[in-house]
């Protein structure tokens, strides 16, 4: 069972993203809490659409490109924002292939 945490917005990081995000180099760190900041706030926005892609048969699962090389893994519904992974594009493929 994967221990999860919430941030001070509640979103909830699962253990994995968690470790992602702190091995981050501060400039994609903070990217990446941009992104998330942008997708709690207006989850609906075109401009956010444009980045997001659903995955094909999973429901509720997203992925959003952050920077050239970095995608954040998330699900959404409703208010409940998890982010459940962030990875880069190379390897998004090999862990999620199936599923995009």
């Amino acid at each position: 069972m994967q221990r999860r945490r919430y941030d001070e917005n509640g979103v909830e990081f699962s253990r994995r993203a968690s470790v992602a995000l702190n091995s981050l180099v501060s400039t994609d760190r903070s990217r990446v809490l941009r992104a998330i900041e942008l997708l709690q706030r207006s989850p609906d926005d075109p401009s956010i659409k444009r980045m997001v892609k659903e995955f094909s048969d999973a429901t509720d699962l997203y992925v959003m490109r952050v920077t050239g090389t970095l995608r954040l893994v998330f699900t959404y519904s409703g208010t409940s924002l998890s982010i459940l992974d962030i990875v880069r594009s190379n390897r998004l493929k090999k862990m999620y292939g199936g599923l995009l």
